[in-house]
């Protein structure tokens, strides 16, 4: 029997804002999740509520970017772990490939 080490991938993200610790973060959850939640398709929600928290902390938002002139958001999840993250991706590339791990 072959055994998969593949990590079920979220529905939802719900955004960590730590204004003390001056960051914010995407974390994996399921609809009914407390907090500032999204479902994972609404990836350019995500990144303008991340961009404007990110100027009310004074902290810039880091984001991964796949290409120079990126601009699209998507929201990506690491192959090992399973958590999200958030990208910039360009326009040329179908949005759909952002939740295909390999």
């Amino acid at each position: 029997m072959i055994k998969s080490n593949l990590i079920a991938r979220p529905t939802h993200v719900r955004v960590i804002v730590a204004p003390k610790a001056g960051y914010l973060k995407l974390e994996g959850c399921n609809a009914d999740a407390s907090g500032t939640v999204f479902p994972v398709d609404q990836s350019k929600e995500v990144y303008a509520f991340m961009v404007k928290k990110g100027k009310e902390l004074k902290k810039e938002v880091k984001v991964w970017i796949q290409s120079a002139g990126a601009k699209t958001p998507e929201i990506k999840f690491n192959k090992y772990d399973g958590h999200p993250y958030m990208a910039l991706v360009g326009d040329d590339k179908p949005s759909k490939t952002a939740k295909v791990v390999l």
